[in-house]
């Protein structure tokens, strides 16, 4: 090895200079045109291994062969040749660590400031391993799992199963985060960004509604967990956010089961109900009746009577017959409402003059026996409906059944016409008891009836009434008060109204 040169000064630093480079914490050496040590501060002594004794006044090249064949040394060329700064990082095999090394070239040499990064690189290169692990188990799982500011005002980043779950870049999302928000469906919007604030804690949990570019709706179960520093302050928030669209359909359908099975079975029971009730009515309702005719029947064979006497006989039966026909027409009507079938219709402009005029025509014997003054206000030159007329006096038929009931003897009834637009509105009006509020919800319900201390009918008109109406297109409905008495209202569509 060739022996250092002497009398090379290293004290031609100024004071303050050598002081302050004695102080940092970088290592420093000065080399001349040549290449050697004409200065070396205590960090590169420190870093190097040697003395500055052992360096001032040596080849660097000399000291440290396997130099020249590194790109140090190129460097090194480099910055002479062209008087330029040089800044690079180097691994030094014989010293075993990595330096960051700043080279400033000048006509009387080099000046050479280097700092041990080994133990950044390590850090740099484990921090580099952790995130390539992340990214794996990221973007490997169904989950979306992103990571945000603080404030939850930035994403950092979001995982690819993002971009499948909100049909949104990754890219548009890092850019901006109100994204993210907008996308939550509006009723759940206000309650998601109130939750926003927990974050921090530790503590939230949400599932709402996203909707999605293409208009479809996912149903997302977002939670976070705090990052801290060595302060123990919150710096970052990580989140897991999954699609559980497919559970909670699942279980939408697992409900609308269960909500099937017990409409399925409260129709059971209703039915068995109806069945019960029904024939609770039959044997009451048509024993009477059947007894009667039975009764009149057995007068007339075995009783010597006169013709006026006979003709009466005969028109009792007729009369109970026809009241028997109603009722098994009443019950064959609840069957099929019963059964989810619309009751037959035939349909005709109808005068409503006659129509009227024949529903009074049927209780005249009832209104007479109870002296009641029956009152028809049909309009002169009043429209047409179109209904069908039988299905029509079978509503009059219970509307004034029941009026009649419930009206005391020398009683009035109403009943009234009046266009409304495209329909025409009848009423059935008396001046009987009210009828309780909570009671008039109740009395389209089949079989119900108010509580009184003899059954007044079968409790199955009102709801034929109603059906019957419904399938004309109108409504029937009813207004009680003491003051005014009790109404009932039904409306039917003008023939003339209806398109040709």
């Amino acid at each position: 090895m060739a022996e250092p040169v002497s009398g090379v000064p290293t004290e031609g630093v100024p004071p303050l200079v050598a002081d302050i480079l004695e102080r940092i914490t970088d290592g420093f050496f000065a080399l001349d045109p040549q290449g050697r040590f004409v200065y070396v501060n205590r960090s590169a002594e420190r870093i190097l291994g040697r003395t500055r004794n052992e360096l001032v006044g040596w080849s660097i090249w000399q000291l440290f062969p396997e130099a020249t064949e590194r790109r140090v040394f190129r460097r090194y060329q480099k910055a002479m040749a062209e008087l330029v700064t040089v800044q690079f990082e180097e691994m030094i095999p014989s010293l075993g660590r990595t330096f960051r090394v700043r080279l400033f070239p000048s006509e009387d040499g080099l000046s050479v400031y280097f700092r041990d990064i080994t133990e950044e690189m390590q850090t740099l290169e484990a921090l580099r391993t952790s995130e390539k692990q992340f990214r794996q188990i990221a973007e490997n799982v169904r989950e979306v799992l992103y990571l945000t500011t603080a404030d939850a005002e930035k994403v950092l980043y979001a995982s690819p199963t993002f971009e499948e779950v909100w049909g949104i870049s990754r890219k548009r999302l890092m850019k901006d985060a109100s994204v993210w928000t907008r996308t939550i469906h509006p009723a759940d919007r206000e309650r998601v960004l109130a939750a926003i604030p927990r974050m921090k804690e530790g503590s939230y949990e949400e599932e709402y509604r996203i909707v999605r570019s293409d208009g479809t709706l996912r149903w997302v179960l977002d939670r976070t967990f705090p990052v801290r520093n060595e302060a123990g302050e919150v710096y970052r928030i990580v989140g897991i956010a999954e699609d559980i669209t497919a559970d909670k359909q699942a279980a939408e359908a697992r409900e609308l089961l269960l909500a099937r099975e017990q409409a399925s079975r409260h129709a059971a029971e209703r039915g068995a109900a109806w069945r019960e009730e029904v024939l609770a009515m039959v044997s009451h309702d048509l024993r009477n009746p059947l007894n009667s005719i039975h009764l009149s029947a057995s007068a007339l064979r075995d009783l010597p009577l006169s013709e006026e006497k006979r003709v009466q006989i005969l028109d009792r039966i007729l009369s109970v017959s026809g009241q028997m026909d109603r009722l098994i027409q009443m019950l064959l009507d609840t069957s099929r409402l019963e059964s989810g079938n619309a009751l037959p219709l035939e349909r005709s402009a109808v005068d409503v003059g006659d129509l009227v005029q024949q529903a009074c025509t049927l209780f005249q014997p009832q209104v007479e026996a109870k002296q009641i003054r029956l009152e028809c206000e049909v309009p002169d030159g009043c429209p047409r409906v179109y209904a069908d007329k039988e299905r029509i006096l079978q509503v009059f038929w219970n509307l004034l059944g029941n009026a009649i009931k419930f009206t005391p003897e020398g009683g009035h009834i109403l009943i009234r016409s009046e266009t409304e637009g495209s329909t025409l509105r009848f009423s059935v009006t008396n001046r009987g008891p009210e009828i309780p509020p909570e009671h008039i919800e109740r009395l389209f319900e089949p079989f119900w009836q108010e509580k009184r201390t003899e059954r007044l009918g079968t409790g199955l008109g009102l709801p034929i009434s109603r059906a019957i109406v419904q399938a004309h297109g109108g409504r029937i409905w009813v207004e009680s008060s003491q003051a005014r008495g009790t109404s009932f209202f039904f409306s039917l569509p003008i023939a003339s109204a209806l398109p040709a």
